[in-house]
């Protein structure tokens, strides 16, 4: 598959500064975005968002201006680096005491190990962080959030074109987190450790009780988009449904679960999700 098939959409409605303030005005009269009170602040955030390949909702919600620096959601850092055909991550260790990211380059379909970030217990008194606010309620968000800003800068920079990036509460370590956001990385969490659970389990030499299987689908010879907008994910949410970003990810997670290695049974379903996927996203793209 392409790879190109997995990127956004990159809005093609923006031409000059007039569509900048235009965009800028329909969204802050939507009241959806309660950071920005000023045409010129989000104008400010929607041009940020552009030069990162970002889209004017997206740099609405995920990129903030503190203090001169330009700063972005831990989730959209992640985000950038999974749909990223050239870079990888794998959560390697999470717990409310710290995390450890390990990032990876594709070379001619081998993953190169470039490294790993890691930001602890230790690291967040050292920076003084250990006693505030957003340390004592969301610990492993936190860490992970330092964890995957600090190996964007160590290993793979030109995801953001070179530009230093940092999350919020890098700049402002009183910066109140988005419950929203927490969910979100909770979610991006979940989904790096699922796949990996049996596996510990098993290794363990405990007993895993099996799911009941779902129900099995008949497949058509030709993936169609009526199909492939029918397939749920394990909470029930339709593919049709979900922004293409989130389905980029899935593809993504997929596609390094099925390197890693699945039981046959597993394998057909797989390849059914990531087809599916790679569908509806051509088909998004192409109007």
């Amino acid at each position: 598959m392409n790879d190109s098939a997995l990127e956004v959409r990159k809005t093609d409605y923006i031409a000059n500064l007039e569509d900048v303030y235009s965009i800028a005005d329909t969204m802050i009269k939507s009241g959806l975005f309660k950071d920005v009170r000023q045409m010129q602040q989000a104008a400010v955030k929607i041009i940020a968002g552009r030069e990162l390949g970002v889209g004017p909702f997206a740099s609405m919600k995920n990129i903030y201006i503190i203090e001169g620096q330009t700063t972005i959601s831990s989730n959209l850092i992640a985000a950038k680096v999974k749909s990223n055909p050239k870079y990888d991550y794998r959560i390697k260790e999470l717990n409310d005491n710290g995390c450890v990211i390990a990032f990876y380059e594709w070379n001619n379909g081998e993953a190169d190990h470039l490294g790993d970030s890691k930001f602890d217990h230790q690291d967040a008194i050292k920076a003084g962080l250990a006693n505030k606010t957003n340390w004592q309620r969301y610990p492993r968000n936190m860490y992970f959030s330092r964890a995957i800003s600090n190996g964007v800068k160590f290993y793979c920079p030109d995801v953001f074109y070179g530009m230093t990036v940092y999350t919020p509460e890098e700049i402002d370590d009183d910066w109140a987190v988005d419950p929203a956001e927490v969910e979100v990385v909770t979610e991006i969490i979940q989904e790096e450790i699922e796949g990996t659970l049996i596996e510990e389990v098993e290794g363990l030499g405990a007993t895993v009780t099996p799911v009941d299987p779902k129900p099995s689908m008949e497949v058509p010879e030709k993936m169609t988009i009526e199909f492939a907008e029918s397939i749920t994910g394990s909470k029930g949410e339709r593919y049709g449904d979900l922004p293409t970003d989130q389905l980029a990810h899935r593809y993504n997670a997929l596609n390094n679960k099925l390197k890693k290695g699945v039981k046959s049974e597993e394998k057909d379903e797989v390849l059914m999700k990531m087809d599916a996927i790679s569908t509806l996203i051509k088909h998004r793209n192409n109007g």
